[in-house]
């Protein structure tokens, strides 16, 4: 497999969102656990995911780590965002997202 800016720039935006969403204290103790199993070996994603879903798991964030890296990670192309508005009266009703 190669790797370009891409690859990278995805890789890197995914670490972030993880720590964003989930916390530094999730991240922290995933990387962790991941770095103790595999020092000095090989891996691939799936133990990477793995390492993050357990530790979403014993802190009771429940997340599985590999779904996402699969749909964001693995899927080309852009993301998709779209609007629904609901006015009522020339007024805001209800937007979504």
């Amino acid at each position: 497999m190669d790797f370009d800016g891409i690859s990278y720039g995805k890789g890197a935006c995914w670490l972030k969102q993880v720590m964003h969403l989930f916390g530094r204290d999730l991240f922290e103790k995933a990387l962790a656990s991941y770095f103790k199993e595999f020092a000095f070996t090989n891996c691939d994603l799936n133990d990477f995911s793995r390492h993050f879903s357990q530790v979403a798991k014993d802190l009771n964030k429940d997340r599985d780590f590999s779904s996402w890296a699969e749909t964001w990670l693995k899927t080309a192309g852009l993301n998709l965002i779209w609007h629904d508005i609901e006015e009522e009266n020339g007024k805001i009703k209800k937007f979504t997202v």
